[in-house]
């Protein structure tokens, strides 16, 4: 096949040189001498290599050629497409994928080759990949010299290099490359690379080690956000307003997102994916009841959607309609998909009609923090507080490092309402140990429970004026102080404190 390929070839190349038609006149001086020191073998070959490739049935055979003809020129594009396609047959994968990494490493210049290495590469040693992507983009000088190919080839390396970077927290390194990228106009102009950059500012600012990274990572975010809003925010259908607003969500701007869909459902009132996904995000921003009249209007048109009815069921919740929610969330469990979460909602919306034990039926082997503290509270409204401890307690290694403080102010919440001196005294210390008592919450919330059990009442009048001077203008610290003077028999103090 290859010696016939190359004959054609041959052809090829003397017709073309001839510049004659078959059966013309031409003499042997018009056609160039075809010797060694005029030939490029080399390239000849790479030719012959390429179209035996587009030929060969064998994928792992037609990879193994295209390698050998980006070896001997790493910027074709036409053999890196071709063996991206072959790469797809997992044999091939497996058979080229080193010779492919190789190649790149030793021509980190070639940008679109090592765009190809980065994401065909599935190895997770997320910072040889990196290294080596970094390594690429390093060798351009002046990303505006670059043709647009190549140019969105360093882009989109740029983009899941930095991803990489985010996922390895090294975000110093990662901050660089999008520095010294936005430098160049072209790039600062591309809505791909803006968006990543965005992305990246928000993982950093999410996971910052320090005050000053986590400013310097919102300011770059909120400026990558700024300029594209100005620049390519211009949703022209639903499905782009859909796209846009995952975006703003992703980095953590809600408002904004919620914004876009607004805008959109002005547009196109009865589209269900905007609903849907505005409804999600006015649960995001503590909006139940704007969600709840979105979902509901969905659950009347789908009332056979699992998904929709179980969000519609969630805002019921979430608004205190508990016992409107109750049928709604049975009815989805029937499905036996989903089932912690609606278990959990169900748990909730029994609490919330006072019915505790059917509350904690639901709730049980949940291992959630919420369901926690529903089970805790619900066995606190049955004065079951035996029980309420030795959950907490059983509770303590999954929860107590996880959540910190409000774990332990459960165990002070069941010494106060059991009225357990001992227990509210044993954690109080604790307390004291892992957190100190200088926060004036924690202050204030352990001396109210003194005061509330009418014991340590000299102490609970020490954290009470601790938390008091640090925040004079706190009501709830007042009417701990004023309740604190009360037991104390200072009625006109109180009465200071009560007026205020």
């Amino acid at each position: 096949m290859k010696i016939f390929l190359t004959l054609l070839l041959g052809f090829a190349v003397l017709f073309r040189f001839s510049g004659s038609e078959i059966g013309s006149d031409f003499s042997s001086s018009d056609i160039p001498a075809i010797e060694p020191a005029n030939v490029n073998k080399a390239k000849i070959d790479q030719i012959v290599d390429f179209i035996s490739a587009l030929l060969e049935k064998d994928d792992v055979t037609a990879a193994k050629m295209l390698i050998q003809v980006l070896q001997n020129d790493s910027s074709g594009e036409l053999p890196l497409l071709l063996l991206i396609q072959k790469f797809k047959n997992p044999e091939a994968a497996k058979a080229c994928l080193p010779e492919l990494l190789r190649l790149a490493s030793e021509n980190p210049s070639a940008l679109k080759l090592n765009l190809a290495a980065l994401i065909l590469n599935p190895d997770k040693n997320l910072k040889l990949r990196s290294d080596m992507a970094l390594a690429a983009l390093a060798t351009v000088k002046d990303f505006d010299a670059l043709d647009t190919k190549t140019l969105l080839a360093a882009i989109r390396m740029a983009g899941i290099t930095g991803e990489m970077l985010a996922e390895q927290t090294r975000f110093s390194e990662g901050d660089k490359l999008y520095e010294r990228l936005s430098r160049n106009r072209t790039v600062i102009n591309n809505a791909e690379f803006i968006e990543a950059a965005a992305r990246f500012y928000r993982k950093m600012e999410l996971n910052s080690a320090s005050q000053e990274e986590e400013e310097r990572s919102t300011a770059q975010k909120n400026l990558y956000t700024q300029i594209f809003s100005k620049n390519f925010a211009n949703p022209t259908d639903p499905d782009q307003a859909l796209q846009l607003a995952k975006f703003y969500e992703e980095l953590g701007a809600y408002q904004t997102a919620i914004e876009v869909l607004e805008t959109q459902l002005r547009k196109t009132p009865e589209h269900h994916g905007i609903q849907s996904m505005l409804g999600a995000l006015y649960v995001r921003i503590g909006n139940n009841q704007a969600a709840l009249e979105l979902r509901q209007s969905l659950a009347a048109t789908f009332p056979d959607h699992l998904l929709i009815q179980l969000h519609y069921g969630e805002s019921l919740v979430f608004t205190g309609n508990f016992q409107e929610a109750i049928p709604v969330l049975e009815k989805c469990l029937k499905s036996k998909k989903h089932e912690i979460y609606l278990k959990l909602l169900l748990g909730h919306a029994h609490y919330g009609t006072g019915n505790y034990r059917e509350a904690l039926k639901y709730l049980a082997g949940i291992n959630d923090f919420h369901a926690l503290r529903l089970q805790v509270d619900a066995l606190n409204q049955l004065k079951e507080y035996g029980r309420a401890v030795n959950l907490l307690e059983n509770s303590e290694q999954e929860f107590g490092e996880k959540i910190g403080l409000p774990f332990y102010m459960m165990f002070l919440n069941t010494g106060e309402k059991s009225r357990d001196v001992e227990l509210v005294n044993k954690y109080g210390e604790i307390i004291k140990d892992k957190f100190g008592w200088d926060n004036p919450e924690i202050a204030n919330a352990l001396g109210y429970i003194y005061v509330e059990l009418n014991v340590e009442l000299e102490l609970a009048e020490k954290l009470i004026r601790k938390a008091l001077a640090q925040k004079p203008d706190s009501m709830e610290i007042i009417d701990s102080m004023a309740w604190m003077l009360y037991r104390k028999n200072e009625f006109e103090d109180a009465r200071t404190y009560i007026d205020r």
